[in-house]
């Protein structure tokens, strides 16, 4: 996106590998007690709020308690995305209430993931997903995003 003339601001938790032209990355270190680690999430959320249009949220259980916190801010300009499976399956209590309460409020997104899976490469194995076709789906991808907003 941020080819595309859009400043893009990523909030993450523990380190990234990476730094990537054009992309602000704040981390939320790992290492801090749940409590705190959720304060400081919240925090650094609430302050890049007031600098985006437009909030992609994936969904887990440490970016769902945040923004159902932070709904009254930004409920309007963002983007619910269902990628994580493992996330989803088998919600209980809270976990499948604040879900719930974001999935009918934002503008909710599922994602497909086994079509963006990076390829894994095994010596004796046929590879089933190139990297030609990852790159494909993921400009795909990038494409739906941009036209949902």
């Amino acid at each position: 996106m941020s080819k595309t003339g859009h400043k893009v601001e990523v909030l993450t938790y523990g380190k990234f590998p990476e730094s990537v032209s054009g992309v602000v990355i704040n981390v939320v270190t790992q290492s801090l007690l749940i409590p705190i680690k959720l304060g400081v999430f919240i925090y650094k959320f609430f302050m890049s709020s007031l600098r985006q249009d437009l909030i992609i949220i994936n969904n887990g259980p440490t970016t769902e308690f945040p923004s159902l916190f932070l709904y009254p801010f930004i409920g309007g300009k963002s983007i619910f995305v269902l990628s994580d499976e493992k996330a989803t399956l088998g919600l209980k209590g809270v976990r499948k209430l604040t879900n719930s309460f974001l999935t009918k409020r934002l503008r909710t997104l599922e994602v497909n993931t086994d079509m963006y899976r990076k390829p894994e490469i095994h010596p004796f194995k046929n590879n089933i997903l190139t990297e030609e076709t990852f790159n494909r789906n993921w400009s795909q991808h990038q494409k739906e995003i941009l036209n949902y907003a």
